[in-house]
C-alpha cells in the first residue's frame, strides 16, 4: 500500500473511532451529534465531488463499476426505506430513482441519468427532512424496532437506523468516492 493509501485509511479509521465514540459515550446529547456529524458528513461529500466534472460523474458506471453518479443517487434513495417505515409520503416522479434501488447501477446506457447538482439538492432536501423527522421523534419511537433485515443485527432500534443513514452510510458511500476518484484518476479532495 501506498503511503498516501496508508494516510487515508488512518484518517478513515479516526473518523469512525471519533463516531463511535461520539455516538456511545455522548447519550445525553445525541440529537446534537447526529446533527453535528450529518453537517460534517455532508459538507465532506459535497467537498469530493465538487471536483468532478459533469462528463465523468457516471464513468467506469458501464463497466459495472459503481461510479460516483450511481453512489449519489444511493445515498439519495437509500433514505427511503426511512420514509417508508413511518408513512412519510416520497414518491418521485422520475425515471432514474428505480436505477439507484437496490442494484449496482446495471444500466446498459447513461441517457436520462441526475446531473452532480440535482443529485446533491436531492441529498441535501432529503436529508435535512430526515434530521428533522428524526428531532420530532419520541423517546418510545427512538427505542423502537426498524424494519431493515439487513441490518437487524447491527443496528438495535429506528435510533441507530436514524444514526446510520445521517452518519456512517454517508461516510462509507465518501469512501467509495474517494477509491472511485482514484481508480479514474481524479484528484483527490476534501479535508
Amino acid at each position: 500500500m501506498s503511503n498516501g493509501g496508508r494516510q487515508l485509511l488512518a484518517a478513515g479509521y479516526q473518523l469512525l473511532a471519533t463516531g463511535y465514540w461520539l455516538l456511545t459515550k455522548n447519550k445525553k446529547n445525541m440529537k446534537e451529534t447526529i446533527a453535528a456529524l450529518y453537517k460534517f458528513q455532508l459538507n465532506y461529500l459535497e467537498k469530493l465531488v465538487a471536483n468532478i466534472p459533469e462528463e465523468r460523474l457516471y464513468e467506469k458506471q458501464l463497466d459495472g463499476f459503481n461510479s460516483a453518479g450511481w453512489i449519489l443517487g444511493h445515498i439519495y434513495v437509500e433514505a427511503e426505506d426511512l420514509l417508508k417505515h413511518l408513512e412519510i409520503p416520497y414518491k418521485e416522479n422520475t425515471d432514474w430513482v428505480s436505477y439507484f434501488q437496490n442494484t449496482r447501477g446495471k444500466i446498459d446506457r447513461l441517457e436520462n441519468l441526475p446531473s452532480k447538482a440535482l443529485l446533491l439538492e436531492k441529498i441535501k432536501r432529503r436529508y435535512n427532512a430526515l434530521l428533522k423527522v428524526y428531532n420530532e421523534l419520541s423517546d418510545a419511537q427512538r427505542k423502537g424496532a426498524h424494519p431493515s433485515p439487513l441490518i437487524k443485527g447491527m443496528l438495535p432500534n429506528l435510533d441507530a437506523w436514524f444514526a446510520h443513514h445521517l452518519t456512517t452510510h454517508i461516510s462509507i458511500h465518501c469512501g467509495n468516492l474517494v477509491v472511485w476518484k482514484k481508480v479514474i484518476g481524479i484528484e483527490i479532495n476534501g479535508y
